[in-house]
């Protein structure tokens, strides 16, 4: 490739799969994948697009879980369960559910409160659409960390319960499939 102005060499179109990066003809190192990985969430995050949002989490694919379980990226990713809107929290939890496998310590704890919060959120919302939402959350939380629900058996039963008999189908839909 040609000589740049900052002296790198432009990547030329015969060049082998990843030469080229900043002219130096390697792959990214481990911290540099971590680095942008984190660049890549932040900017998810600040996106004011909700379908850029939730392209970026559903593409966060298991081979990357080995540089997203760093402690600075599930910090990154833990605001979604809290933002109201469930594709994005569900796109979440997908991810923080086999983050838990790698890094349980960081990623387990906050689960457990989210867990605890959609308990809450059943048993005392007003609205019968947030408790629909709970209960759906409460069915994706259980897929992406079915470990997580067998010790909270008891509190769980009892937050559903009484939403099998709710007046709104849509509520006793979602409580029954979780």
């Amino acid at each position: 490739g040609r000589l740049l102005s900052h002296g790198a060499r432009e990547p030329s179109d015969d060049a082998p799969l990843g030469q080229g990066l900043a002219g130096q003809g390697a792959l990214p190192s481990v911290c540099e994948r971590v680095e942008l990985l984190e660049k890549v969430l932040v900017l998810a995050a600040l996106e004011p697009a909700r379908g850029a949002r939730l392209a970026t989490l559903q593409a966060l694919s298991p081979p990357l879980d080995v540089h997203l379980q760093q402690p600075r990226l599930v910090e990154l990713l833990l605001p979604y369960l809290e933002m109201g809107d469930y594709a994005l929290c569900s796109a979440a939890l997908a991810v923080l559910g086999r983050l838990a496998e790698r890094n349980p310590g960081e990623v387990v704890p906050a689960l457990r409160t989210f867990l605890l919060s959609l308990l809450t959120q059943m048993t005392h919302a007003h609205s019968p659409a947030a408790r629909q939402q709970a209960a759906r959350l409460l069915s994706r939380l259980s897929e992406a960390r079915p470990q997580l629900l067998g010790s909270h058996a008891t509190p769980i039963v009892l937050a559903l319960t009484p939403l099998l008999g709710e007046a709104d189908a849509g509520v006793a839909t979602a409580a029954l499939a979780a």
